[in-house]
């Protein structure tokens, strides 16, 4: 069997969200890939992209994570797309079983700023984000980060904490004393 060099079978968690749907429907269109949505028991499938396949339902509070090495075995590359509020410990979990799988390739749960940029580790999120991609390079597999900048059109919505915007309330607050440039 010959080995391809490029990546052809491509697995993406969260196919029905926000960004997950967004990368799923992308690579269908390339006509390139086979893009397989990894599946929860309570998916909405009439959420899913036209074309995608599915893995079989995913236990992800599973402890061993079988169901889910299952489901990612023989995939040459893995899209992480989790929502603020997943359990701390999953994403961690995901790549385990990505790795016990052979999965060659992850792109982790990290999209916006260069999480490797010192000036961010104090911030948790950005910390947090480059742990992930440490651990994922710790376990022997390669990663591929996304560093898109700030999601400016989601983030300026979000609130104060962000960009300092308050629309409602019709308020801005500067983070000092309104000098330093960012980059979106």
């Amino acid at each position: 069997m010959s080995q391809s060099n490029r990546i052809e079978r491509v697995a993406v968690i969260g196919a029905t969200g926000r960004v997950g749907k967004q990368f799923a429907e992308e690579l269908l269109k390339t006509g390139k890939h086979t893009v397989t949505a990894v599946i929860r028991p309570d998916t909405k499938l009439a959420s899913l992209p036209a074309g995608i396949r599915q893995s079989s339902p995913v236990d992800f509070s599973d402890p061993d994570q079988g169901s889910l090495a299952a489901a990612l075995a023989g995939q040459d590359f893995l899209i992480i797309t989790l929502s603020v509020t997943a359990p701390l410990d999953l994403h961690s979990k995901i790549v385990r079983a990505a790795v016990a799988a052979g999965v060659k390739w992850i792109m982790p749960n990290v999209y916006g700023p260069d999480v490797f940029e010192k000036a961010l580790h104090d911030v948790e999120v950005f910390a947090k984000a480059t742990r992930q991609c440490e651990e994922i390079e710790a376990l022997g597999v390669n990663y591929v980060a996304c560093v898109c900048g700030f999601w400016y059109e989601w983030s300026l919505a979000i609130g104060e904490p962000w960009f300092g915007f308050d629309l409602k309330g019709r308020r801005v607050t500067f983070f000092d004393e309104g000098e330093t440039k960012i980059g979106v």
